[in-house]
């Protein structure tokens, strides 16, 4: 059962890569989520693992700092008592993946208090100043490092940056169109001034009580065919409300019409968790309609419960043994074209895997039975994209794919 309440301990291995290249001396800091004080702390050996960080079981945030990369956080892993959670976190190297070889900029900064001393564990959240459907982009927070340090990933557009200690704070514009500050140095003070009308309250932001830290029914979930390493984003929405959930979450960056690091989750506040197995069992759901959604590399799965005041058993299958193929090509030249392949539900939209590919040929397998819709992309090309029905157990071969140019 996962209980903040529980006492028994679980194990979380975290293991930190960049671009699959393993990340030494990074540092680990473990809180209680939605907190900030820290439970334990740790650092990366030349393997990129940190050692096994016993803890009781519950919900934590797991934040990454190097000095190289941003720094990562993973909000709401659940450890379970009895169990060892391998948890790989891959931090972000900048790279545009729509312009090779370019990269976006880093926010470096440092916090200070009055008497011009770094500040560790205050919490710094950078947003974009762009309105978006009447609404700011939502801050990505972390906090800062032992030595005060805190570093962002960038874009080349308005970024604000801002920091909380307490009643003290500090807020200041580091990234205009032209480029980003090369250092930024936030002060805190205690007559910092609130934010207006059209910026986000990210002070007042705090992490709610989990659903599962309160009364409710009890809820079991199995998901069937997954490896018994897998790792599982499962996710829940009561129907009735359907109102924000302010979690620290990772800023939702536009660029053009193209929205980088946005959960596929048609803009519903969903709560995650990360949990590592098939089989979750849930105390404290609440006694009303809720949806249900598993995200796991083999794909997504949804489900709506009715309301049960006793135990709820739900199975969601990610996958079953349909398959999909094919051999991408220049439409222009008819040569091979190395891309990446998507496929969505086309009904929401939803984005189920994505695999990119060198030699032009992708093959989609432990598909689960059902419509899809395929996006097949390469550089340079228009995308294609095709509606198709995946069917349990059968080989769907597209044979050649001719990509359009743009």
């Amino acid at each position: 059962m996962i209980a903040v309440a529980l006492a028994a301990a679980g194990t979380l291995l975290v293991s930190v890569t960049a671009d699959e290249v393993l990340v030494p001396q990074a540092v680990v800091e473990i809180r209680r989520a939605g907190q900030d004080p820290v439970v334990t702390r740790g650092s990366t050996g030349p393997d990129g693992r940190a050692s096994a960080l016993e803890l009781p079981a519950g919900i934590y945030d797991v934040e990454i700092h190097t000095k190289t990369f941003p720094f990562a956080l993973v909000e709401n892993a659940v450890v379970r008592a009895g169990d060892s959670f391998p948890l790989a976190i891959a931090l972000d190297t900048l790279s545009n993946r729509y312009v090779p070889g370019e990269k976006y900029p880093a926010i470096d900064g440092i916090v200070l208090d009055a008497h011009e001393r770094p500040v560790a564990g205050a919490v710094v959240a950078g947003w974009i100043q762009t309105i978006h459907f009447g609404e700011p982009t939502t801050p990505a927070r972390i906090h800062t490092a032992t030595g005060g340090t805190f570093r962002l990933g960038g874009v080349p557009d308005q970024v604000t940056v801002e920091v909380r200690r307490g009643s003290e704070g500090d807020r200041r514009l580091v990234c205009r169109r032209d480029g980003c500050e090369t250092r930024t140095i936030l002060r805190l003070r205690p007559d910092f001034p609130p934010p207006t009308p059209k910026e986000p309250k990210v002070f007042e932001w705090t992490a709610r009580p989990s659903y599962l830290t309160e009364p409710g029914s009890h809820l079991h979930v199995t998901i069937p065919g997954l490896p018994g390493d897998a790792e599982i984003v499962f996710a829940l929405l009561p129907v009735s409300r359907r109102t924000a959930i302010p979690v620290r979450a990772l800023a939702k960056v536009f660029a053009g019409r193209t929205c980088l690091d946005c959960y596929p989750s048609r803009g519903l506040p969903w709560q995650r968790f990360r949990v590592h197995g098939g089989e979750i069992d849930l105390a404290g759901v609440p006694d009303d309609p809720v949806d249900l959604r598993a995200e796991t590399k083999m794909g997504n799965a949804e489900a709506r419960i009715a309301p049960d005041r006793n135990a709820r058993n739900v199975m969601l299958a990610v996958a079953g043994r349909a398959t999909i193929r094919g051999l991408a090509r220049y439409a222009q030249n008819g040569r091979i074209a190395p891309g990446r392949v998507c496929l969505s539900d086309p009904l929401t939209g939803d984005e189920l895997r994505c695999v990119s590919f060198e030699d032009g040929r992708f093959d989609l397998t432990g598909l689960p039975a059902g419509p899809r819709r395929l996006t097949v992309t390469s550089f340079d090309t228009r995308p294609w994209v095709r509606d198709v029905e995946a069917r349990e157990g059968e080989i769907l071969d597209l044979g050649d794919i001719q990509l359009p140019s743009k």
